[in-house]
C-alpha cells in the first residue's frame, strides 16, 4: 500500500445520511402540515379532494424534496473529502469553499473510537473519532461512513505509527488474530451470542476483518452483571426516588388525617370550596395509580435498552491500549493508549454501595468534535472509559492490575480528614447546602404568608383554608425533616470514608456518602497540585486539597476538604520533582482504620 494514497469515504456517505434523516423530516412535516391544512379544508368548504389524502400526498412530497436536497449536499461534499497515511502523521482532508486539513502526528493521537447506529451497522459502515491530547482546544476528528475494514485500518495503522513499527509489519496480513494470552474471568450473558452474531455478519459492505494486535486479557459481562447494572443504573434511583416520595406523600396524610380527625369528605368538601370543582377520591387514586404504572412502565423499558445497550460489552488489553466495545443495536468502540489514562476512578452508586458492588473506569482527556460540540454522555467524548459497568468491590483491583500493570500499585489511604470536618459537613450539608433547611424555610414563610392573605379575604372560606394550609405546612416540614436527616447522614458517611494517600507513583483520593467515589492519579499526570483555605479553615488549620490533571476539553479537578493542615503540607512537599515519599509499616498500621472502612482493596 503506497504511503500518502487517497482514501474516500464509503458511498454510503451520500445516500445513508439522507435514509437516516427521512424519519425526523416525516413526522415534523405531519405535524406542521397536516392540522393547518384539515382547518384550511374546512374553513374554505373545499371537497374535490379528500384531506386525508392531500395530506398523505404533501407530506410524502415534502419529504422526498429535502431528502433529495440532502442528497446533493452530500454528493458534493463526499467529493471533497479523503484522508491519507503519512510515515509519521495522520491526515484528513474536507471543505468545499472553505477548505480544512488536519494533520495529526501518530505520537499525538490519544485514541481512535467507532460507533455505528442500527442503519451503518447493516450496511457495515461506522464513524471514527481520533481524538489528541491537544490541551483546551481539542478537537476530535470525525470520519463518518468509513467501512468496518477501513477503520480497524485506521486504528491499525496509527497504533503501529505510536509505536514506530513501518505498515505491514506484525501479521498486517488483513487476517484478524483470535490469539488470546492470559484471559480474564470470561462469562458470558446471553445478549453475547446476538452480539457476536451481530460482529461476525459485518454489514453488507464491512469487508473482512484485519488484525489489530494481540490480545492479553479480555472479559466479558455476566447476566448477574448484566442486568443488576441496568437495574442500579440513576434512571432506577430516580424512579424509585419518585415512587418514594409519592408513598411517603400519601402515608403522611393518611396518618394526618386520623391524627388530625380529618374525614376523606371533609378534604374533598375542602377542596370543592377553594376550587368549584369536586374531584372524587376514586378519581384522584386511579391518578395515582396510573402515574405509578407510567413510572414503573418506563423503568422496565429504560432498563431493558440499557441491557441491549451493553449488550455483547467487551474489554480488553491489546499490546499497548484498552479496548471496549458493547451494544447490539448500536455499537460503541474505544481504544485508549496506555500512556494517555489520566486518572482511575472507583466509584459505587446508592445501591452499588449496598449490596457491595462497584464501577470502574479510566479518566482520559475529552476532547469535542469538530463543530465545537461537546457529548457529555457515556460516549465516545466523554472524559470517562467505563472499563466495567458492575463487579464486586473486592475484583476492582484485580481488574486494574490486569488491564492496567503500569498503575495497579495503588497507594492507600492513610490520611483521613481532620476531626473538625464532621461538624463543618454537618453545616455545609445540612445547614448551608442543606435542601431540608432550606425547604423548611420557604415553607415556614409561604404559610405565614398564606395565612394572612386568608385572614384578609372575606369571600372565601377561611376556616376550611386555614385546615388546608395547616396540613400542608406539616406535610412540608415532615418532609424538610426527612430530607435533613437523610443529608446528616450522608455528612457522617463522607466524614468516616474520605481520606487521602500517595505513594512514589500515584495519590489517592477518597469522598463517600451515600455513594462513594475513589480517584488514583499517577504522578507523571498531575499537572499541578495546590491547597485552598477559607479563614474558618485556616483558624481550624485544616485545607482543602486539590489536583488537576491533564485539562483536555475542560479542567479535571480532584478535591478533599478539610484534611489537616499538615498532611496537606507533606503532599506538597511530596508533589515538588525528585521528592519521592514512602510510608514505613509503622504509619500505615495507625491508619488502619481509614484503610478498613469501605473499599478495602484500594483503601
Amino acid at each position: 500500500m503506497e504511503e500518502n494514497e487517497k482514501y474516500k469515504l464509503h458511498h454510503t456517505y451520500i445516500w445513508l445520511a439522507s435514509l437516516e434523516v427521512l424519519p425526523i423530516v416525516f413526522f415534523a412535516t405531519v405535524f406542521s402540515i397536516v392540522p393547518p391544512l384539515f382547518a384550511s379544508f374546512e374553513e374554505y368548504g373545499i371537497t374535490f379532494i379528500d384531506p386525508l389524502v392531500a395530506s398523505i400526498f404533501i407530506t410524502v412530497l415534502f419529504t422526498l424534496l429535502i431528502a433529495g436536497i440532502i442528497l446533493g449536499v452530500q454528493a458534493l461534499f463526499y467529493k471533497y473529502i479523503w484522508y491519507e497515511f503519512g510515515s509519521d502523521d495522520f491526515n484528513y482532508y474536507s471543505g468545499v469553499l472553505s477548505k480544512k486539513h488536519a494533520h495529526v502526528p501518530y505520537l499525538k493521537i490519544q485514541s481512535v473510537n467507532q460507533k455505528a447506529t442500527l442503519l451503518q451497522r447493516l450496511a457495515g459502515v461506522c464513524t471514527v473519532e481520533i481524538e489528541t491530547a491537544g490541551g483546551s482546544s481539542n478537537k476530535a476528528i470525525k470520519i463518518a461512513y468509513v467501512k468496518n475494514e477501513e477503520a480497524e485500518r485506521i486504528r491499525q495503522r496509527v497504533f503501529k505509527g505510536k509505536q514506530g513499527l513501518p505498515y505491514g509489519a506484525e501479521n498486517a496480513d488483513g487476517l484478524a488474530s483470535n490469539t488470546l494470552g492470559e484471559s480474564g474471568a470470561n462469562k458470558h450473558n446471553v445478549l453475547d451470542y446476538p452480539a457476536e452474531y451481530s460482529d461476525r455478519f459485518r454489514g453488507v459492505f464491512g469487508g473482512s476483518e484485519l488484525n489489530t494486535g494481540f490480545t492479553t486479557y479480555e472479559y466479558s459481562l455476566s447476566n448477574k452483571e448484566l442486568i443488576l447494572s441496568a437495574i442500579t443504573g440513576k434512571s432506577t434511583f430516580s424512579i424509585a426516588l419518585l415512587l418514594g416520595l409519592a408513598s411517603a406523600t400519601v402515608a403522611t396524610l393518611s396518618f394526618l388525617m386520623d391524627a388530625l380527625f380529618v374525614s376523606e369528605d371533609t378534604i374533598i368538601q375542602a377542596v370543592y370550596n377553594v376550587t368549584l370543582d369536586s374531584v372524587g377520591m376514586n378519581i384522584l387514586l386511579a391518578l395515582f395509580a396510573s402515574i405509578v404504572f407510567f413510572l414503573i412502565s418506563i423503568w422496565v423499558v429504560i432498563t431493558i435498552g440499557t441491557c441491549i445497550s451493553y449488550g455483547g460489552f467487551r474489554a480488553r488489553r491489546k499490546d499497548n491500549r484498552v479496548e471496549v466495545e458493547y451494544g447490539i443495536l448500536s455499537h460503541r468502540f474505544s481504544g485508549m493508549d496506555i500512556d494517555r489514562i489520566q486518572s482511575i476512578h472507583i466509584s459505587q452508586s446508592f445501591f452499588q454501595r449496598i449490596i457491595g458492588y462497584c464501577s470502574v473506569s479510566y479518566g482520559r482527556i475529552a476532547a469535542s468534535s469538530e463543530d465545537g460540540g461537546s457529548d457529555k454522555s457515556v460516549s465516545l467524548a466523554a472524559d470517562r472509559l467505563i472499563v466495567h459497568p458492575f463487579l464486586k468491590l473486592s475484583r476492582a483491583q484485580e481488574i486494574v492490575e490486569s488491564l492496567t500493570p503500569e498503575y495497579g500499585d495503588m497507594p492507600r489511604c492513610v490520611h483521613r480528614v481532620d476531626r473538625c470536618a464532621l461538624r463543618r459537613a454537618l453545616i455545609r450539608k445540612v445547614i448551608l447546602c442543606g435542601g431540608g433547611f432550606w425547604l423548611a424555610v420557604v415553607t415556614l414563610i409561604v404559610s405565614r404568608l398564606s395565612l394572612w392573605a386568608v385572614s384578609d379575604a372575606s369571600s372565601i372560606d377561611a376556616p376550611v383554608i386555614n385546615e388546608l394550609i395547616s396540613i400542608g405546612t406539616l406535610v412540608l416540614f415532615v418532609l424538610s425533616f426527612v430530607i435533613a436527616a437523610a443529608e446528616a447522614i450522608e455528612a457522617v458517611l463522607w466524614y468516616r470514608f474520605s481520606g487521602f494517600g500517595y505513594n512514589e507513583h500515584a495519590l489517592l483520593i477518597r469522598n463517600g456518602g451515600f455513594s462513594t467515589s475513589v480517584v488514583v492519579v499517577p504522578r507523571r499526570k498531575m499537572q499541578f497540585g495546590y491547597q485552598r483555605t477559607n479563614p474558618f479553615q485556616r483558624r481550624l488549620n485544616v485545607a482543602t486539597l486539590i489536583v488537576v490533571t491533564a485539562a483536555g476539553y475542560s479542567c479535571k479537578k480532584e478535591r478533599l476538604i478539610d484534611a489537616t493542615q499538615k498532611d496537606v503540607t507533606a503532599w506538597l512537599q511530596w508533589m515538588l520533582p525528585r521528592n519521592n515519599v514512602r510510608y514505613d509499616d509503622s504509619q500505615e498500621h495507625e491508619a488502619r482504620g481509614c484503610c478498613e472502612q469501605g473499599h478495602q482493596h484500594t483503601s
